[in-house]
């Protein structure tokens, strides 16, 4: 009975660090996804302002001339007013690509959260894992002495090694967020 138990408990343990970890691999590349779209759109942003500000210089400078040709006048507004859209659609660009990275963020955090309330069941899971107790059971079952009803994930090695792996890649490289990466 204590067998079942234990097999059923590892099973829970099996199914919550699953689900959490593939949370956080998801949210990471989310994350990074929106950083890039964000970096990208950031840059276009300082890019267009530096048009701009060309623009308006050439805009007042074209002023200045004003009386001495029309025509000028008249390209140098045009150029002002073309700078003036492509700096607004940029800052648009700009403020999307910021609320898209501050959802990722929260959807990584909420993950590595998940992931954090999972880790003393990867722990349970490693420590039966490696133990004897995980090879009686293992063996136990190969002879049929577990109940057909039994959840067996957790006696299946590739299942285990596999998701314990992950963990391992995980822990490895996932690093809290700095400031700067905020």
């Amino acid at each position: 009975m204590a067998q079942i138990e234990r097999i059923t408990q590892m099973e829970a343990y099996l199914e919550l660090a699953t689900r959490a970890i593939n949370q956080l691999t998801a949210a990471i590349s989310h994350h990074s996804q929106a950083r890039e779209a964000y970096n990208q759109a950031r840059e276009t942003y300082y890019q267009t302002r530096e048009a701009y500000i060309q623009a308006f210089d050439a805009y007042n400078k074209a002023f200045d001339a004003y009386n001495q040709t029309r025509e000028a006048n008249n390209q140098a507004y045009e150029t002002y007013n073309q700078a003036l859209d492509a700096y607004s659609q940029a800052f648009d660009a700009y403020n999307n690509a910021s609320d898209s990275l501050k959802k990722a963020q929260d959807t990584y955090l909420m993950a590595l959260e998940t992931y954090q309330i999972a880790i003393p069941a990867l722990k349970a899971l490693e420590d039966y894992y490696t133990s004897h107790q995980w090879q009686q059971d293992y063996e136990a079952d190969e002879a049929g002495q577990l109940p057909r009803h039994l959840k067996r994930g957790v006696l299946a090695q590739d299942t285990l090694w596999d998701l314990l792996a992950r963990n391992n890649h995980l822990r490895t490289h996932l690093a809290p967020p700095t400031n700067q990466q905020q």
